[in-house]
């Protein structure tokens, strides 16, 4: 995240209208410029941070003091309605605003539609019980608030209450930071926070400083505390618990394991409390930092700590200062123990990050596809805890979203949260230099536990260590870039240290109560990254370059469409080439059949078990053995009928869906620290590039120690897989791309290749940059000039994005009549009727297999790259123009070698016909070259069919084996049959290979 830039509002308006900014600071503003500052935000598509905390300085300009104030309530209107539409802001500062209980009832009722925003700063706003009461209703619907500040407000025992009734009926349970520091709490309101902490697992950091929760308040809190395993940080500064309130957070210190961080500075607390503390710090074995600052502790107090602290092990500050009089040498002393604490743990994070350890990353992928308009998104917003909007705009390509799913919560036969949203290095911060090595390192030198054994016993699963060993016997279970982790790369030298060992104060900078609440997070949860498939036939052939073998896949479809008898075969053929297509690309990954809009349907009942036996009989039969059932039925089902209107059955399948990633052995195998720094050094980069190339990563990863090339390999596959970032590596020359943001690269590809009705550009915008025809042509005859591609590309990166799409066979070169076209095979919509072909045939037949959409689009991308690189079509006269059609292609590849070939859907076949028998041996060569190319590089390897070939005396197809002994004239005439193509070589010299 690039720092907070502070504008006048002309400055504001211009960076917030020309989306110039991720991160701005404004106030000193009028009421009328706060109301265009909101409707600029609502249009505003990059702003990820907005600072409007009213900090205005004297001024000597009477004018201006006049025409500022704060955002008052009018003013947080404003900010309510921008926030309900605008879809990119992450956190908002509206503090010392004077937006009082209406104000907040504004934000609130934005805080029940935003999805979002996850930091919320509402500080000195005068807010009292009524608008805590409005921020309650507005928790426990929002599914996205993690950090939330209500710090000097006005809210007081009932507004507490409040406050946490409404955390506990929230849905995602996604708030981790919680202010509530000088609110007029006191020991009632700190018993109804107490009692909401004994089933609260997910709240991290409770600040409540400056109130007035006194001795019982603290026992109510430390009684929470000896049951609640999630409370890292508690901030019990100036609440008057003296040494009774002491005694009772002693005790929970004796029994809790989980918190870091306490402070109870300004407490009246004496020797007496402090010698309670003292003790329990012999058995505890967690916390890093108590606050006892400006207390009445002595210097007999103080040796009980010096003595404490020899036997405790974690302790690394302890503040005394301010307290009765101390003697230098026992504060010495003091020091002298916590320093050996701070070093040993200095030395355990250390060699935690700079050693050959591994932890659990607990991260994988999930893929929603199926027909457009089934339902994806909607599904994916369900899963997500959003509300339902029938209006949300057809999915342009792929859609990315990163969430994590809460291990701890939930009892999962019973109820499943929502997935709460979050950024990539899942805390919003954007700062990604050692965000996952730090966490890693921590997770293993504080030995926070994974709770994937947790999760799966209370699930009803008793053994398993049982578990483990069926789960890695499955191919999916453990990739083959994980399981050799251990064997393949053995400990050699030490990396060099990202942290030097020296340099204390980087220590207690990096490490400290933010950084362990991060990392018992990343232990506690599954980092989801979730990818939204668009359904239109155009984006099929893009969709095979970012399937994954790993990680898991739901298929979405109308369920109201297989009991039309009208459309139901047309839908069972896309939920077959969908089932088809991930089975090509992950075999073994788990899949989850979704029907939706099953509250639609008449005798819901009868017609799920009717759906049922349909998908069984007509589609399913025993072609996929990967098939998550829905066994939770009275009778098992082979899918999960839901319904996102009704918010029908989600809850059931996000615990189905979570269940088969915690099933999956390879999202909890280790992986190894380095890999993490490494992961951190490309990630930082994301601040100046999009993309970087591998020899820039190679430099990297040798800079901490990784040498092998064969390990910096497997590093990015496993990258790639968990969708951090896209590296191809079917070719050397797609090795050499590394995409730090896929949504970017997506986006990218979707200028190009997207759906001509559902998401058409506008007509008066491309005439009035000069370019109708050029847009016309890109559409009806799918070839594009070089104009529209900088024009739908902004100028930027044209380069890049061309390239991409040539070495994956989406796009390419096309001269015709010395004019230069981009040629994109995925836009081609006219057919070509079969009985128009002649010549002798050869069939390639899928038929036993599958062939994929995408595959012919791509055979005719390699046929078009054949003949711009052998400068086809010299006589047009004798060749004829060339045909490009959805499901045909003839053109002139090279001067006398013409390439006929007809796409059968019906016959799941690819037919080439050859009128010249001269030319039979080089096309059948040629051609099944670029069927291996197009299985090699997009398709995973995956493509089988066979090839028949026509004998021309008897008319009948021969298969290829056959053909091949007995030498069947014209296909084997000649020796250049034998001829080898390179299949992983780049573009021009496998095409140099066949020629």
């Amino acid at each position: 995240m690039t720092s907070t830039v502070r504008l006048d509002f002309k400055s504001s308006l211009k960076s917030l209208l020309a989306n110039e900014s991720d991160s701005l600071a404004i106030n000193e503003l009028s009421v009328s410029e706060i109301q265009q500052i909101a409707d600029a935000l609502k249009l505003n598509t990059s702003l990820k941070t907005l600072d409007m905390g009213y900090t205005k300085e004297n001024d000597t300009e009477e004018e201006e003091i006049m025409n500022s104030s704060p955002l008052g309530v009018k003013g947080a209107e404003y900010i309510g309605r921008a926030i309900m539409v605008n879809s990119t802001l992450n956190k908002l500062g509206a503090s010392h605003n004077e937006i009082r209980d209406e104000g907040a009832q504004q934000l609130a009722e934005a805080l029940m539609v935003n999805s979002e925003l996850t930091a919320l700063d509402l500080e000195s706003n005068n807010i009292s019980e009524i608008g805590a009461k409005h921020i309650a209703k507005a928790m426990k619907a929002n599914t996205s608030i993690v950090c939330l500040n209500l710090s000097n407000n006005l809210m007081s025992d009932r507004g507490a209450e409040y406050i946490f009734a409404g955390l506990r009926k929230n849905k995602s349970n996604s708030l981790v930071e919680l202010n509530l520091s000088q609110n007029i709490i006191g020991e009632v309101g700190a018993e109804y926070i107490g009692a909401a902490l004994k089933s609260n697992d997910t709240l991290r950091v409770l600040k409540m400083s400056d109130n007035e929760v006194l001795a019982a308040g603290a026992g109510h809190l430390a009684e929470a505390l000896e049951v609640n395993n999630s409370i890292v940080t508690l901030e019990l500064g100036n609440n008057n618990i003296g040494d009774d309130g002491a005694t009772y957070m002693a005790d929970a210190l004796n029994v809790n394991n989980t918190i870091i961080n306490l402070d109870l500075s300004r407490n009246n607390v004496g020797d007496i409390g402090g010698n309670h503390l003292a003790e329990a710090l012999k058995v505890n074995k967690t916390l890093g930092w108590l606050n006892l600052c400006k207390n009445g502790i002595t210097n007999d107090g103080a040796k009980h700590f010096i003595q404490a602290l020899k036997e405790n092990t974690s302790l690394i500050v302890l503040d005394l200062h301010k307290n009765e009089i101390i003697s230098g040498n026992v504060l010495a002393s003091k020091e002298a123990e916590l320093k050996k604490n701070f070093k040993r743990n200095q030395e355990e994070f250390l060699d935690a990050l700079n050693g050959h350890k591994a932890a659990p990353w607990n991260r994988s992928r999930i893929s929603i596809v199926g027909k457009g308009s089934a339902g994806k998104t909607a599904t994916v917003r369900s899963l997500l805890g959003e509300t339902f909007n029938p209006y949300r705009d057809s999915t342009i390509g792929v859609s990315i979203s990163e969430c994590l799913a809460t291990n701890k919560t939930t009892n999962w036969k019973s109820k499943s949260n929502p997935w709460t949203k979050t950024t990539l290095n899942g805390d919003g911060s954007g700062d990604y230099t050692n965000e996952y090595a730090y966490r890693f390192a921590t997770r293993i030198m504080l030995n926070i536990p994974n709770t994937r054994e947790e999760s799966l016993a209370v699930e009803g699963i008793e053994n398993v260590d049982e578990l483990k060993k069926q789960s890695l016997s499955k191919l999916a279970s453990v990739p083959e870039i994980v399981r050799k982790i251990s064997k393949k790369f053995s400990p050699g030298k030490v990396i060099p240290s990202p942290l030097p060992a020296d340099d204390e104060k980087q220590f207690v900078r990096e490490f400290n109560e933010k950084l362990v609440v991060k990392a018992k997070k990343d232990a506690e949860s599954l980092a989801l990254s979730v990818w939204d498939f668009g359904g239109q036939k155009v984006f099929y052939p893009m969709h095979h370059l970012f399937f994954t073998r790993y990680g898991t896949y739901a298929v979405v479809f109308d369920i109201r469409e297989l009991l039309d008898i009208d459309k139901k075969m047309d839908a069972l053929s896309y939920l077959s080439f969908w089932l088809q297509s991930i089975k090509l690309h992950a075999p073994t990954a788990p899949v989850l059949l979704v029907g939706n809009f099953a509250a639609e349907v008449n005798d819901e009942r009868k017609s799920i078990t009717q759906i049922d036996s349909i998908l069984r009989e007509e589609l399913v039969k025993d072609k996929f053995p990967q098939l998550v059932l829905n066994d939770d039925e009275e009778e098992e089902l082979i899918y999960f009928p839901i319904d996102n209107k009704e918010y029908l059955g989600i809850e059931k399948l996000r615990m189905k869906i979570e269940n088969a990633v915690r099933h999956d052995a390879s999202v909890f195998e280790e992986v190894p620290v380095r890999w993490m720094i490494l992961l951190d050094q490309i990630l930082s980069k994301r601040k100046e590039s999009n993309y970087i190339s591998l020899s820039t990563i190679n430099k990297m990863a040798n800079s901490i120690g990784i040498r092998k090339a064969q390990e910096i390999e497997d590093a990015l596959r496993l990258f790639h897989e968990r969708g951090m970032m896209i590296h191809l590596q079917a070719t050397e020359a797609l090795k050499d791309y590394v995409v730090l943001r896929p949504q970017w690269l997506c986006d990218g590809l979707s200028k190009i290749i997207r759906d001509r009705d559902l998401h058409k550009f506008s007509a008066n915008e491309f005439e009035a940059a000069g370019l109708k025809e050029d847009l016309q042509m890109t559409f009806k005859n799918a070839l594009s000039t070089q104009q529209y591609m900088e024009y739908v590309w902004n100028g930027e990166h044209v380069d890049f994005f061309l390239d991409f799409m040539r070495r994956t066979m989406l796009l390419s070169d096309w001269n015709f009549l010395s004019e230069h076209y981009f040629l994109v095979p995925s836009l081609l919509v006219e057919r070509f009727p079969e009985a128009n072909h002649h010549g002798l045939k050869c069939v390639f037949d899928f038929s036993n297999h599958f062939l994929p959409i995408g595959v012919f689009q791509r055979l005719i991308s390699l046929c078009s790259a054949y003949r711009s690189q052998n400068k086809g079509d010299s006589n047009v006269r004798k060749s004829g123009i060339p045909i490009l059609c959805e499901n045909a292609i003839s053109m002139e590849l090279k001067p006398g070698f013409k390439i006929r070939l007809h796409k059968s859907e019906e016959k799941q076949s690819i037919i080439m016909y050859v009128e010249d028998y001269q030319q039979a041996p080089k096309s059948l060569f040629v051609i099944l070259s670029m069927l291996g190319k197009v299985s090699h590089n997009a398709m995973g390897n995956g493509l089988s069919w066979e090839t028949r070939l026509e004998d021309p005396d008897s008319g009948e197809l021969v298969g290829y084996r056959e053909a091949r002994e007995k030498l069947m004239s014209p296909w084997f005439d000649i020796k250049n049959v034998q001829k080898t193509a390179v299949l992983d070589a780049e573009l021009k010299t496998f095409l140099k290979s066949i020629d």
